[in-house]
């Protein structure tokens, strides 16, 4: 088994579940962009996260439109 090094997540959705599972590696440091066609839901997954004690830094985790 080797050992991959991971830099750089996407996830596809930003709904409740997309948002939830971006937030963890946003946590950790990780480039993490969030993916979207509705600008209305990148809007909330940014402004509102998943948990209150979350510190996602807009430098890190990216908000994406996609049509």
């Amino acid at each position: 088994m080797h050992h991959i090094d991971i830099h750089h997540i996407a996830v596809i959705g930003a709904g409740t579940m997309g948002a939830g599972i971006a937030q963890l590696p946003a946590q950790h440091s990780y480039q993490t962009l969030l993916y979207d066609v509705n600008s209305d839901v990148l809007a909330t997954a940014r402004e509102h996260p998943s948990t209150p004690r979350s510190s996602c830094n807009s430098t890190v985790f990216g908000a994406i439109l996609v049509s």
